[in-house]
C-alpha cells in the first residue's frame, strides 16, 4: 500500500476517505482496546511498610497484594539493595520499564522515567543495587509511586493479559522511613561474616594487644553484648617456631589470654568463652621468611551464633 503523498501526488477523494476512515478505527480501537494489564499495588487502606530491626540489617518491606512483597534491605557492612519478592512467577524475564508516577494530590511534581532494568526468573524477578534503591526511596519519599511494567508470563490471547505492573504505594511510608532510619543509626559498622571470624597478630615474643587490635576488640564487645543469637566466642592462640615447643606454647596461651582479659574486663560472660592455645602447631604461612612468621604470630576469634531455626525460642 503506497502513503498518502508519494512523488508528489495525491491520491483521488474516494480512496483519501476511505483511508481516514480506516485510521479513524484504528485510533478508536486502540483506545477502547488498549493491551490489557495485571495491575498489582496496595490500596491506599492496605499501605503499610513493615520496618524490621537489628544490629546486623534493617529491613523495610510492603506487602503487594496478589503478587508478593517489596523489601528495601541494608546488611551491616554492605550495600543497600532493594527486591521483589514473589513466588507467582508473573514477570516473564527480560527487561522492564521502570518509572515513578507523580502523587494525584500534588500538581506541583512531576512523574519521573528511569529506563529499563533487567528481570530475572524465579522467586525474586527484580533486584536493584544501591544507587536505584536509594533513588526508589527518595521516589516514595517525596509522594510518588515507582512502578514496574514487564511483558507477562505464558502464552496470551487478545482477551488476556499481556502486561504486568507492580507498583510501591507512597501512603504511610514516612513514619515507617524514620523508624528505619533509626535502625541505620545502630547498625554494626561491619559484616557478620567479619564479625564471626577474626583475626589478630603480635610483634615477637610479645602478648601485648596494640592499637589496632583494641580497636577491633571494641567492636567486637558491642557486637557480643548485643547480639541475642551468641552462643560461644573461640579464642585460639598461635605462635611462629622461632622458640622452643614449650616457650611458644606459654606465649600462644599469654597472647589468648589477653583477649580474653580484655572481652570480660569490658563486660563479656566469661561462660561464653571457650579459650585454646597450640603454641607453633598449625602454622598458616611459611616459617622460613618474616613475612611468614608475622601471620603466624596471632590470635583467632570465632563467634558461633545459633541456627536461625533454633533461635529465640
Amino acid at each position: 500500500m503506497t502513503s498518502f503523498l508519494q512523488h508528489g501526488r495525491r491520491a483521488p477523494r474516494r480512496i483519501r476517505m476511505q483511508r481516514l476512515k480506516m485510521f479513524f478505527w484504528l485510533i478508536l480501537g486502540l483506545v477502547v482496546n488498549p493491551v490489557q494489564a495485571n495491575q498489582y499495588q496496595a490500596a491506599m487502606d492496605q499501605s503499610r511498610w513493615l520496618v524490621s530491626s537489628h544490629l546486623l540489617s534493617c529491613h523495610m518491606s510492603q506487602e503487594i497484594p496478589g503478587f508478593g512483597r517489596a523489601y528495601f534491605e541494608q546488611p551491616a557492612g554492605e550495600s543497600l539493595q532493594f527486591y521483589l519478592a514473589s513466588h507467582q512467577h508473573a514477570m516473564s524475564k527480560g527487561k522492564a520499564s521502570l518509572r515513578s508516577l507523580a502523587p494525584v494530590w500534588n500538581p506541583t511534581i512531576e512523574g519521573r522515567e528511569f529506563g529499563l532494568i533487567d528481570v530475572q526468573s524465579g522467586s525474586r524477578p527484580i533486584q536493584l543495587g544501591a544507587e536505584l534503591a536509594l533513588q526508589l526511596l527518595n521516589e516514595l519519599y517525596v509522594g510518588r509511586t515507582p512502578q514496574f511494567l514487564r511483558r507477562a508470563t505464558g502464552t496470551h490471547s487478545a482477551a488476556e493479559p499481556e502486561t504486568v505492573e507492580v507498583g510501591l504505594s507512597a501512603v504511610n511510608f514516612r513514619s515507617s522511613f524514620a523508624s528505619y532510619q533509626q535502625c541505620l543509626e545502630q547498625l554494626m559498622p561491619v559484616s557478620l561474616s567479619e564479625l564471626s571470624r577474626s583475626r589478630l597478630h603480635f610483634l615477637p615474643n610479645e602478648s601485648a594487644l596494640n592499637e589496632a587490635s583494641l580497636a577491633w576488640l571494641t567492636t567486637l564487645v558491642e557486637f557480643i553484648k548485643r547480639d541475642d543469637q551468641l552462643e560461644s566466642v573461640f579464642i585460639d592462640g598461635y605462635t611462629d617456631n622461632s622458640h622452643s615447643a614449650r616457650y611458644n606454647r606459654v606465649l600462644s596461651k599469654r597472647r589468648a589470654e589477653a583477649v580474653q582479659d580484655f572481652f570480660i574486663q569490658q563486660g563479656v560472660s566469661a561462660d561464653l568463652i571457650l579459650l585454646r592455645f597450640h603454641g607453633e602447631r598449625f602454622p598458616i604461612a611459611s616459617n622460613e621468611n618474616p613475612q611468614g612468621r608475622e601471620q603466624n604470630r596471632r590470635v583467632t576469634i570465632r563467634l558461633q551464633r545459633q541456627s536461625p531455626r533454633f533461635a529465640h525460642r
